[in-house]
């Protein structure tokens, strides 16, 4: 597609078909007249109100084109990361939430996929994506310090949201890799999901899921928001890796 007609396809209204008529002198109306209007310019979906809000996609069916238009030309769109081509399984997850200034990359334009993701770059993108109002709180971690100053404001809004609640011995571990339990832990609570308590879970080491969480990571697998790995298992301790974590984000905000 060359760029005159990619910039024509991003300007025009792609998503609705309403008519705007006025008709009369018709005899089941009495003479009156009938109108019949565009929906006003508050609520008309386009290119660039669902680049702010992806959800809008959700307004319609999975199947319908205009959805999967949409979705094609905010991709086109993109400059993505150099280190997740258009073939990576994590393109579309990865290059959606760049699109929605939820994540972030490094240097060199890397995103950085197999990388084990922080506590802090997490819950630092999940507050972007509920769009949490920030809120400043004095936090009574003892390793507060650690916070980094980017992460600090998201940590605060997490905290007071009930997000996070830290550990035992009173920290927080901000720059300790997030393991799969704790990012799924998060998400069914910011989300707000219901609980599937008796969602039998299949994984092959379900025995190693702290009892603190098999509720959560019920729900999570009920929802269809995290799949097992090849051999069956759910491998709930280990550290997320960012494109894991770019999957299930989008995963759950696309939620209908």
């Amino acid at each position: 597609m060359d760029t005159n007609a990619k910039n024509h396809l991003t300007n025009i209204y792609l998503y609705q078909v309403d008519l705007n008529l006025t008709i009369s002198k018709q005899i089941w109306n009495h003479n009156k007249n009938l109108d019949i209007q565009y929906p006003s310019e508050g609520n008309i979906v386009n290119i660039e109100k669902v680049k702010k809000d992806i959800k809008l996609l959700n307004s319609f069916d999975k199947s319908s084109p205009t959805r999967l238009i949409a979705k094609t030309e905010l991709l086109m769109q993109a400059e993505p990361f150099a280190d997740v081509p258009s073939y990576d399984w994590a393109y579309e997850p990865v290059t959606m939430l760049q699109q929605m200034d939820i994540i972030n990359g490094y240097e060199n334009n890397e995103f950085k996929p197999e990388r084990n993701i922080t506590r802090a770059e997490f819950i630092t993108m999940t507050a972007n994506a509920l769009s949490l109002k920030p809120v400043s709180t004095d936090l009574s971690f003892y390793d507060k310090n650690q916070i980094p100053d980017w992460a600090s404001q998201s940590m605060q809004t997490a905290v007071q949201a009930g997000l996070i609640d830290g550990y035992e011995d009173g920290s927080l571990r901000p720059n300790q890799p997030i393991s799969r339990t704790e990012i799924v832990t998060i998400l069914v609570k910011g989300f707000h999901l219901p609980a599937a308590t008796n969602y039998s879970l299949k994984y092959t080491d379900r025995d190693a899921i702290p009892n603190w969480a098999v509720n959560y990571v019920r729900t999570a697998a009920t929802e269809g928001l995290v799949d097992g790995y090849e051999d069956g298992s759910f491998a709930p301790n280990n550290p997320a890796k960012r494109s894991e974590v770019a999957s299930i984000l989008y995963k759950a905000i696309m939620m209908d």
